[in-house]
């Protein structure tokens, strides 16, 4: 009987012991064991970068361009990425459209720009136009001042001149004697030189005034010259 009771109780210490270890466990892993391994996030893509664009290969020609008051000038588009669009200051253009363009400057001198874009490109050119150095001076006049003249004879005065715009500048004569007196202007080329104007006579006097006025084409009278002419009237 003994020997079963002993058996007994070492079985019942068997059990208690492995029903130890099992909680011994349990407590292991609830307390702070190690867990399941959570998959790495997915890693955010890199955006692809914006490619920088290169140089634009559009030009203007001419870079830079010299012009005299109330002329014209070309300009021309190369090279690009699709139509020309043109815009100017200081005068006006033929066309605001196509690959070549006609100027036309303004009266005022100083610097402006022809501006021509194709996409997001733009090339520009610088414009000059010089201040305005014309000149007139008085030479002779014929008859001579002091000569007698007859109502309705011609009088022809002659001038230096000094013209900075080309193309022919036109210059008109009035005053001898009379209201309205007018009458024929020389063209002035670009440069100097000299140049006759002529004018008839409408009416006796003994002192006349002649008047030229030099005119360039789309400007107003830039300059004048006041001749004193005395003659003595038949």
């Amino acid at each position: 009987m003994r020997t079963m009771s002993n058996m007994n109780k070492s079985l019942s210490t068997m059990i208690g012991l492995v029903l130890v270890a099992i909680l011994i466990v349990f407590a292991t892993v609830g307390c702070g064991g190690s867990s399941p391994t959570e998959p790495a996030p997915y890693p955010t893509p890199t955006p692809t970068p914006t490619p920088t664009p290169g140089p634009s290969n559009l030009t203007i020609q001419p870079i830079t361009a010299t012009i005299a008051a109330g002329t014209t000038h070309q300009f021309d588009a190369f090279g690009g990425t699709g139509s020309y669009n043109w815009i100017a200051t200081g005068g006006t253009l033929s066309a605001t459209t196509g690959n070549s363009v006609t100027y036309t400057s303004g009266g005022v001198a100083g610097t402006f720009e022809v501006r021509v874009k194709s996409g997001a490109a733009e090339a520009v050119s610088v414009v000059t136009i010089p201040s305005l150095q014309n000149s007139l001076t008085f030479l002779s006049a014929d008859p001579p001042s002091g000569s007698t003249l007859n109502v309705g004879e011609f009088v022809n005065v002659t001038v230096a001149y000094n013209a900075v715009l080309p193309g022919g500048v036109g210059a008109t004569l009035s005053g001898i004697n009379g209201v309205g007196s007018t009458g024929s202007g020389p063209q002035f080329p670009a440069g100097s030189g000299t140049a006759t104007a002529r004018v008839t006579s409408k009416g006796p006097g003994t002192t006349t005034l002649a008047t030229i006025e030099l005119v360039g084409p789309k400007l107003e009278t830039i300059l004048s010259i006041d001749v004193p002419l005395t003659y003595i009237w038949k």
